[in-house]
């Protein structure tokens, strides 16, 4: 495929483009993305932590004849980390109101302070005016030799808010 049709042009990535290291991996691509930044909210499959182990856990305990393909084929399964947010949030509002009370005012003010820390790191909040979860990210870069994605820095860089 000539590089200039090549829809993942380097230097920029974010989650979205991540998501198709498959058809990269299939269509023998990767060179055409080495040295690629990718900006990304979650940790990647080669690191550790809290949130990734337990993705991994939890991909292995529920698909471990396929855990190995569904790591290689981009960020899908790393969503986890999402849903992990969303329960949580969920469980606390049940939490402070009961199951039988809970309804959507009471996740809405459960979210008014909702705040989630993962290894010392204050990844999500919301609050009144803050109405998207993530707080920091990562910079990572493509290895078309090693065909994977590796951190290039292991500080997390805040959202910035306001100029």
């Amino acid at each position: 495929m000539p590089s200039d049709l090549f829809l993942w042009k380097k230097p920029r990535g974010g989650q979205d483009d991540i998501a198709f290291l498959r058809l990269i991996r299939d269509g023998d691509l990767f060179d055409e993305i080495d040295g690629m930044l990718f900006v990304r909210a979650s940790p990647w499959w080669n690191e550790e932590g809290t949130l990734i182990d337990l993705t991994r856990e939890v991909l292995y305990q529920n698909h471990p004849q396929k855990a190995e393909s569904i790591i290689r084929s981009g960020v899908g399964y790393i969503a986890f980390g999402n849903l992990y947010i969303m329960l949580d949030t969920i469980a606390r509002a049940a939490g402070e109101a009961g199951p039988e009370n809970f309804d959507s005012e009471t996740l809405y003010r459960t979210l008014q302070s909702y705040s989630m820390t993962i290894d010392g790191i204050e990844l999500a909040s919301f609050n009144a005016t803050k109405r998207f979860a993530t707080n920091y990210y990562g910079i990572y870069r493509a290895d078309g030799a090693q065909e994977d994605v590796f951190r290039i820095d292991p500080e997390w860089y805040p959202q910035v808010m306001e100029p």
